[in-house]
């Protein structure tokens, strides 16, 4: 046993510069996912608003991370193995049996697996309260929490790393018994061509292609979050289908030009080609990770920049009433009177929102709540909502006659010169260039999923109401500091009642929701950019001690150093930014099916989501310039 331990700790000593990465890149996996089951079980957390959905966007990340896990210590594990063959094979030479060899290979299996374990644990154990001490804050929330750890999340973490690392082991075992002597020695030196590589190519145009269709088709926002991660496992097989099958297109590109069998190009082509063939999966899972990683990043900082937009479109004054009953209306107002308050920029108005469908020349309202109860069958149906303007607000709705409507409208919509609603005929008078109200005062996200027909009448009554239909009476207003004061306290026991909102406190439970979602992407984001940055530098580290023998090949061949470092230089800027440039194509594709998404949480301003990805993916550019920095230093010293 005194043996097997020295070997095995040997082989580890030995090997430290491809060790310590591995050690590293497993305690961060396990720090991740630890953390993540830490804020998922988290005493102080379960309770508070929106954790439900932040609940099912941690759940997603754990399988996300589960699977990479697996995926990415696997794959590395298989070049540690292959490394230390040779070695392994001078002790069978020199007369241990494989049995022998096997329990050195597991017990090395063993300590790295256990120290990458350690690490990882104690590091989200310490680092925990500090995350939800930030989750608070973004939420703006205070207050005095305990220290509380979920046992589930340790217990889970611990399973699940056990199943990989005993994987692995059982892996690493059964390659020594199947494999002889000869075998293990020449492991190392052996590569495998793939096969069907135009096959792989096809499947990999079929599946972007399909996953890129889907997230430019999808209009209805419903649709988008069913089809999202749909588009998601077609574009993510895909992706290593692409690189698969993507060296095969660069060699027959390469042999057409004669500058292929110059010296220098000759080298650099023929070496990239073998690294794009013996490194699909490890490019794909970069490309993956760093797609994931700007579009996480992105998002949380879209949604979060959102807060204010999303506030004022829907309390665009600091109070905002909405009621179906002209009671609380008229309440409001008395109490507004009877205090001396002084409401500026007053909006009055009337609404009833119906669901339209074409019949012939003619939009025939059906029941209004059909959008509400079936957002995914309006794909052929138009969404309206008939106003009546008391403020003065829209001049020419004062010379509006009974069956006459005002219509403003997106100009991409069709158009409209007659509504039949209840039997009830109205013919369009004029297309008026600005609707003040858009959006004021609707709550529901369906207003959101939708472009609107507005149709400004003359006088909305019961006439005009069908099934379920109810006109809503919106009353919006600003006051001072002190009147909002004495408003409120008036009001404190009706507010629920009369249907009275405030601009600070919605802005306040956005801040909440918003505040939750960005913490969870930045996490989120952060985990992936750091694991994508270790996943390269490993790679890197891999890549140069493969390719340490074939450049001392070159360097007795004659070939000058220059030459060398010139052809190292730019396979090196290929195959590092290769995932860069997919990832960006990915995110590019992926932005309107995500934007569709954002219109359920209410974020409709494009322009803010835009220029929120561009900073984005500028962000994460930066960071993986560093990382190639690093990685390449790192290579060119090995090698």
């Amino acid at each position: 046993m005194k043996l097997t331990k020295r070997l095995a700790l040997d082989g580890i000593r030995k090997n430290k510069e491809v060790y310590l990465p591995y050690i590293l890149i497993y305690a961060f996996m396990v720090f991740s996912l630890t953390s993540i089951l830490l804020l998922m079980n988290a005493d102080t957390l379960k309770d508070f608003y929106a954790m439900s959905s932040i609940y099912y966007i941690l759940k997603i990340a754990i399988y996300v991370m589960g699977i990479f896990s697996l995926i990415f210590l696997y794959y590395s594990d298989g070049f540690l193995l292959n490394k230390r063959l040779k070695e392994i094979s001078l002790y069978a030479i020199l007369g241990l049996d494989k049995k022998y060899l096997s329990k050195i290979l597991a017990l090395e299996s063993l300590i790295i697996s256990a120290l990458g374990y350690l690490i990882g644990i104690i590091s989200a154990t310490v680092i925990y309260k500090l995350l939800e001490t930030i989750f608070l804050k973004l939420m703006l929330m205070e207050g005095n929490f305990y220290l509380s750890f979920a046992r589930e999340a340790y217990i889970i973490s611990f399973l699940l790393f056990a199943g990989i690392s005993l994987l692995i082991l059982l892996t690493r075992i059964i390659k020594i018994k199947r494999k002889s002597i000869l075998d293990l020695f020449k492991e190392e030196k052996t590569f495998k061509r793939p096969r069907g590589m135009v096959l792989s190519a096809i499947v990999a145009i079929v599946l972007l292609g399909y996953g890129y269709y889907l997230a430019q088709t999808i209009n209805n926002p419903s649709k988008a979050i069913s089809y999202f991660f749909l588009a998601v496992l077609l574009v993510m097989i895909g992706t290593f289908f692409l690189f698969s099958s993507l060296s095969i297109v660069i060699l027959k590109l390469m042999k057409t030009s004669k500058s292929y069998y110059k010296t220098e190009r000759f080298i650099s082509v023929s070496s990239l080609i073998f690294r794009l063939r013996s490194n699909a999966k490890g490019l794909a899972s970069i490309t993956i990770m760093s797609t994931a990683a700007i579009i996480l990043l992105s998002s949380a900082l879209a949604l979060y920049r959102s807060v204010e937009d999303v506030g004022s479109r829907q309390y665009p004054r600091a109070v905002g009433i909405a009621s179906s009953d002209e009671y609380s209306i008229d309440q409001v107002k008395k109490i507004i009177k009877d205090n001396n308050l002084d409401a500026k920029n007053i909006q009055d108005y009337k609404n009833m929102p119906l669901t339209f469908e074409k019949d012939g020349d003619t939009f025939k309202a059906m029941r209004e709540r059909y959008a509400f109860e079936n957002p995914n069958a309006m794909d052929d149906k138009a969404m309206g909502i008939l106003v009546e303007v008391n403020d003065g607000s829209i001049a020419e709705a004062s010379a509006l006659k009974d069956g006459e409507f005002l219509l403003y409208k997106d100009p991409k919509l069709a158009d409209i010169s007659e509504l039949d609603i209840n039997g009830k005929k109205l013919r369009k008078k004029e297309n008026i260039k600005d609707y003040p109200y858009k959006n004021s005062g609707n709550t529901s996200i369906v207003f959101y999923m939708f472009d609107f027909y507005y149709l400004v009448v003359r006088n909305l009554d019961e006439n005009l109401s069908i099934d379920e239909n109810k006109i809503v009476h919106v009353y919006n207003f600003d006051l001072s500091d002190e009147d909002m004061a004495i408003f409120k306290e008036k009001t404190k026991d009706v507010q629920n009642e009369y249907g009275i909102g405030f601009h600070d406190d919605f802005i306040l439970e956005a801040y909440k929701l918003y505040g939750a979602i960005f913490f969870v992407g930045i996490f989120l984001g952060l985990i992936f950019m750091v694991a994508t940055g270790l996943i390269i530098y490993y790679k890197q580290i891999q890549e140069g001690f493969a390719d340490k023998n074939k450049y001392k090949s070159l360097r007795k061949l004659g070939i000058g150093e220059g030459k060398i470092k010139k052809t190292i230089n730019k396979q090196v800027l290929v195959f590092f930014f290769l995932p860069l440039i997919v990832a960006g194509i990915h995110v590019a594709f992926a932005f309107k099916m995500i934007s569709k998404m954002f219109v359920m949480l209410g974020s409709v301003n494009d322009s803010i989501k835009i220029t929120s990805f561009i900073i984005g993916f500028v962000i994460f550019a930066l960071l993986y310039l560093i990382y190639y920095k690093l990685s390449s230093r790192a290579y060119y010293k090995i090698i």
